[in-house]
C-alpha cells in the first residue's frame, strides 16, 4: 500500500497545521489509548500513566517525533524507522495490535485540532499513512520468529521482552518494556480486551468482531456521558452520519460492495439519507441505553436475515462515527468519554450481529 504524490502532499500540509499541537497532540493520544484500551498498560509498569503526567507527556514527544521524522522522510519511511523498526522485534515485542489502538485514538485526536481540515480525504490519507508505520514498527517480528532466537534447533522461543540496555534505541520507543506476555500464544488471540473493545479473531474469520461487547455493561458513569454527547450532536446528527460515511468509503472502499444502487460520491443525496439513517438507529439506542437490544431488535433481524453485512464493517463505521463527532466538536471526545462512546457503540454493534450465527 503506498502513498500518492497527493496524499503525501495533503499529510504534510495537515502535519504543518498541527505543529503547535506537536507538543501535547502525543500525550493526549496515549492518554485516550489507556482509558478505551487498558491492556496497552501492560508496556509501562515504570510509568505514572495518570491523565497529565511527566511519563505521558514525554512518551507522547517520542511518539510524535517518530512520526514527524516519518513525515519528513515519506517517501522512504522504511529507511527512516530502520532502528525503530529493529527495537520493537528485538527487543520490545508490543503485540501488533496495539499499533492499531494507537492509530484509532491519534485520528480521533487529530481531529479534534484540525476540525474541519481533517476531512475523508485527509483522513483516508492519515489512516494509510499510519498503516504503512504500523507495518514497518513490526515487519520484522516475523523474521525474529524465523529464526527461532535462542534455540539451537531453530525452534521458536516465546516472545518475552529483553533488558532495556539491549537496543541503543529504547529512549525513541513507540512503546515502553512489556512486563507479562502469554507465551505460545499466537498474537492475534489476544486482541479483544477485557471490555470486548479489541478487534477479535472473530472479525479476522467473519464472525462478530465483538466477541464479549454483548455482555459489556455500560456503567452509569458511561450511560450519562453517552448522553450528554448524543444531546449535543443530535441536532445535526444526520450530517455527522453522513461524513462518518464518507470516511468509511473513502478509508475503507470494499464497504461500498452494500451500497452498488447508490451514489457514494462525497456529499451525494444517498449518503446523506443513509447518514440520517445511521444516526436515528444511534439515537434510539441512546433513547433506550438500558435495552439497547431491545430497541435495535427489528434493525438486527434485518441486518441478520436480510443484509447480512460483513460484521467488519461496524467498527469500521463506528470508529469514523467518533472522528467525525471529533471533527465537529473537539471538545466532546475527552478520554473518559471517549471510552464511554466507544464502548456503546460496541454494544450496538454487538446487538446488530447477535442473530448472524
Amino acid at each position: 500500500m503506498g502513498l500518492t504524490a497527493d496524499e503525501c502532499k495533503l499529510i504534510k500540509s495537515c502535519w504543518a497545521k498541527l505543529a503547535p499541537e506537536h507538543e501535547d497532540m502525543g500525550g493526549e493520544a496515549l492518554t485516550r489509548l489507556f482509558q478505551v484500551y487498558m491492556q496497552s498498560k501492560i508496556y509501562f509498569p515504570h510509568y505514572d500513566l495518570c491523565p497529565g503526567s511527566n511519563d505521558i507527556h514525554r512518551q507522547g514527544q517520542k511518539i510524535i517525533k517518530a512520526l514527524d521524522s516519518a513525515i519528513k522522510n515519506i517517501d522512504n519511511i522504511r529507511a527512516c524507522l530502520s532502528d525503530l523498526s529493529d527495537l520493537h522485534a528485538y527487543n520490545l515485542r508490543v503485540d501488533p495490535v496495539n499499533f492499531k489502538f494507537l492509530t484509532r485514538c491519534l485520528h480521533v485526536t487529530i481531529a479534534s485540532s484540525l476540525r474541519g481540515d481533517y476531512n475523508a480525504l485527509a483522513y483516508m490519507a492519515f489512516d494509510k499513512f499510519f498503516c504503512l508505520v504500523g507495518e514497518v514498527l513490526t515487519e520484522k517480528y516475523r523474521c525474529t520468529s524465523e529464526r527461532g532466537e535462542g534455540r539451537e534447533d531453530g525452534v521458536q522461543c516465546p516472545l518475552r521482552p529483553l533488558s532495556p540496555h539491549r537496543h541503543p534505541a529504547m529512549s525513541s520507543a513507540f512503546f515502553a518494556k512489556p512486563t507479562q506476555r502469554s507465551p505460545g500464544r499466537n498474537s492475534t488471540e489476544r486482541q479483544s480486551d477485557p471490555a470486548g473493545r479489541g478487534l477479535s479473531r472473530g472479525s479476522r474469520r467473519g464472525g462478530s468482531p465483538y466477541p464479549q461487547a454483548a455482555k459489556m455493561v455500560l456503567t452509569d458513569d458511561d450511560k450519562s456521558h453517552v448522553k450528554h454527547v448524543w444531546s449535543v450532536v443530535q441536532p445535526h446528527a444526520g450530517d455527522i452520519g453522513a461524513d462518518a460515511i464518507t470516511r468509511m468509503f473513502a478509508a475503507h472502499p470494499t464497504t461500498k460492495t452494500y451500497f452498488a444502487d447508490k451514489d457514494v460520491s462525497p456529499g451525494s443525496a444517498d449518503i446523506k439519507v443513509h447518514g440520517k439513517k445511521v444516526a436515528a438507529a444511534i439515537g434510539e439506542a441512546v433513547a433506550h441505553i438500558d435495552n439497547i437490544a431491545g430497541a435495535l431488535d427489528k434493525l438486527s433481524d434485518l441486518h441478520a436475515q436480510k443484509l447480512r453485512v460483513d460484521p467488519v464493517n461496524f467498527p469500521l463505521l463506528g470508529h469514523c462515527f467518533l472522528v467525525s463527532i471529533a471533527a465537529h466538536h473537539p471538545e466532546l471526545l475527552q478520554a473518559s468519554t471517549l471510552v464511554s462512546m466507544d464502548k456503546f457503540l460496541g454494544r450496538v454493534g454487538a446487538v446488530l450481529t447477535c442473530k448472524y450465527r
